[in-house]
């Protein structure tokens, strides 16, 4: 019966919702419809776990949280002189097991309190009011009245409850506050830290794992009003799982147990099939926030930097004006820098000055720049950057004082998006996605502020999450296209990263195929933006994904486990101090006539055809150079067009690579170099 009514609520509603143009969401729903399939082809392939490294996590888990309540009710007892550790934890104490995942934390727990006795004895403090004589930290109400007993200052309580606030932020914001004035404020923070790493994410990876090896996310693709994926919890017993996929940490967040920073290494490839090893391949878009605010505001000191070296100040080709250009190299073909794009260097030096840059100071500042243009290219305020950068807030107003300064087109495109927001109670995304802003002319200042941030906020984050959806359907398709659903697995979508399972013997030809339909694709080509999304690409065996594959591809040189894979082994740039003698003689030459010889490092697929199609469309009648492209079988393309000229300069830099040319082509000299 669902699906029939929402058959006939489909006939009702799609012809106003589809065809009326007040609406516009043509395009989004026939992304969504594509989507689809994408997300059922990942959630049936689902996330494959390694079950020895969950139990080796949990075992380094309990032993942890063993440790932090000794030593926590240790510190308790000589800042209290009191013991105050419940009869339950005593006993948990005295019999807890540390290497059994299926006896967890959690259950031990219960099983002690069950045998403590139920009664707890009372005491009075100096002031009289009675208090408990033991304090249980897992109980928020009893952690809260520990603290008010201790006399810790700034204690924040809820509104509901007239309870101590004991939620995270609460206690971040008080441990920081703080300070190492209170050992035990610490010890407190990192029980519970441990507590969660088991209790959200290593007890679901061990006991939601299918007799697959495998867990299954439910990817919710509509719940967030910016389009993004949330990852719901869902009942195991229809195959589902209560781990919190959205909320694994990144291992660069070195604030957080260790059994909770590894967290990745648990979500692997599974075994080898057919004797082909396969490798976890993470792709995301590089920066993609901050190239969508410089595409839709068009603030022009940020387009520019996109095609500039920071390091060096080389330039690049921003194309014709017509249409997206080819991004430019992902290291600088000069100096080798990765620093092209960078906006944090930018900003930097725009509010921290030019003579700022090669100080001793400088990658400090840079840092700070960089949670600045994070807190402020949302509609953050003075405020935000001082929560971002920890400055003051003097220092933070001046600081976002200065960027809307310096960014003036960047400043009229927030009030001009904001006065839309405020005649129309909505904002679009570039794909014309609507996120609903009900409360932007709200009488109450705090909802109307929160409106507003959300009004700047949500066009960014809106298309970000409509570009990752069209990628994921078109990889979808490409990859049923090409026979590769079993071979090229998508697993996971996490923000602006797709994860991978790909075999081994298809790798090179797989990633060039998702780096080309997440960066170049039809309905991204077709928003003619002046700044060109690019993607970063690391494989492993598991989530941590060690292995540079953009670096690797620049340096022409493979870690072992990955060159037995790679067909192309030519290097993309040479170093400036390599001789001409030095470049391998497999790279595209010039011979006296003026042609122009491109062989390809890999075989001609799909994939490879979209690229040189790319770059004959863009460097076609840029020079007088014939082209002849030659495939591994030393076989000449043909062009229906007949005779093709370029300039070989622009026609490397349209595939990605940096001008190599022989001794005779630099002779011959080159015109439209």
């Amino acid at each position: 019966s669902d699906a029939i009514c929402t058959y006939l609520l489909f006939q009702k509603l799609s012809k106003e919702v589809l065809e009326d143009p007040k609406h516009k969401q043509s395009f989004i729903y026939k992304m969504e419809k594509l989507c689809v399939a994408a997300t059922r082809w990942m959630e049936r392939n689902g996330i494959y776990i390694d079950r020895e490294k969950v139990k080796e996590l949990s075992t380094s888990g309990h032993k942890d949280l063993q440790t932090a309540i000794l030593t926590l009710y240790s510190s308790l007892e000589a800042e209290m002189g009191r013991d105050v550790m419940p009869h339950h934890l005593k006993i948990l104490m005295e019999n807890f097991t540390i290497d059994d995942p299926d006896f967890p934390f959690s259950a031990q727990l219960d099983l002690a309190k069950r045998k403590a006795s139920k009664d707890r004895p009372k005491i009075t403090n100096s002031d009289g009011r009675e208090v408990s004589e033991f304090y249980d930290v897992f109980s928020a109400q009893q952690l809260g009245g520990l603290l008010q007993e201790l006399n810790v200052p700034g204690l924040k309580f809820t509104e509901a409850s007239k309870q101590v606030d004991t939620s995270r932020a609460a206690m971040e914001e008080l441990l920081k506050r703080t300070g190492g004035q209170f050992s035990y404020m610490n010890n407190i923070r990192k029980l519970r830290e441990v507590n969660k790493a088991l209790s959200t994410y290593l007890i679901p990876l061990w006991s939601d794992v299918t007799d697959r090896g495998t867990l299954h996310v439910n990817y919710n693709a509509h719940k967030v009003d910016t389009g993004r994926f949330s990852t719901p919890k869902s009942r195991v017993g229809a195959g589902g799982t209560s781990f919190f996929l959205q909320g694994v940490p990144a291992g660069y967040v070195k604030d957080r147990p260790e059994c909770m920073l590894r967290l990745r290494e648990c979500i692997s490839c599974r075994p080898n099939s057919n004797g082909m090893p396969k490798f976890f391949v993470g792709i995301d878009y590089s920066g993609v926030e901050l190239r969508i605010s410089t595409n839709l505001s068009g603030e022009p000191l940020w387009k520019n930097e996109y095609f500039r070296c920071s390091d060096c100040g080389k330039e690049f080709d921003r194309g014709d004006g017509k249409g997206t250009p080819i991004a430019p190299p992902d290291f600088c073909p000069n100096c080798g820098s990765d620093k092209i794009g960078d906006l944090h260097s930018l900003t930097a030096i725009n509010v921290y000055g030019e003579e700022a840059k090669g100080t001793k100071e400088w990658k400090s500042l840079r840092n700070l720049a960089k949670g600045a243009n994070f807190a402020l290219s949302y509609g953050g305020t003075g405020n935000a950057v001082m929560r971002s950068t920890g400055c003051s807030k003097q220092e933070g107003w001046r600081i976002k004082n200065q960027f809307d300064a310096s960014y003036t087109v960047l400043k009229r495109w927030w009030n001009k998006t904001q006065g839309f927001a405020r005649k129309n109670s909505y904002v679009l995304s570039a794909f014309g996605r609507k996120y609903p802003l009900p409360d932007i002319t709200h009488e109450e200042k705090f909802w109307r502020s929160k409106a507003e941030r959300n009004a700047l906020n949500a066009p960014i984050q809106s298309t970000s999450a409509d570009i990752t959806k069209l990628a994921m359907g078109l990889i979808y398709k490409e990859c049923k296209k090409r026979n590769w659903l079993d071979k090229c697995m998508m697993v996971v979508t996490m923000h602006d990263e797709l994860c991978f399972e790909i075999d081994a013997d298809i790798l090179e030809e797989a990633v060039e195929m998702i780096d080309t339909v997440m960066s170049r694709n039809a309905g991204v080509l077709a928003l003619k933006w002046p700044v060109p999304l690019t993607t970063d690409t690391e494989v492993g065996y598991n989530w941590t994904v060690p292995w540079h594959y953009n670096q690797m591809k620049h340096d022409g040189k493979w870690c072992e486990e990955l060159a037995p894979y790679i067909k192309s082994k030519r290097v993309e740039y040479q170093a400036p101090e390599k001789k001409k003698t030095d470049i391998p003689q497999t790279g595209p030459t010039m011979d006296a006539g003026g042609v122009f010889k491109y062989p390809l490092g890999t075989p001609l697929s799909i994939g490879l055809m979209e690229k040189l199609a790319a770059a004959l469309s863009y460097s076609q009648g840029t020079g007088d150079r014939v082209l002849r492209v030659q495939t591994q079988e030393g076989k000449l393309l043909a062009w229906p067009c007949g005779e093709v000229k370029v300039s070989q300069q622009v026609f490397l830099r349209a595939m990605g690579e940096a001008p190599v040319v022989s001794e005779t082509a630099e002779n011959a000299g080159d015109q439209n170099a």
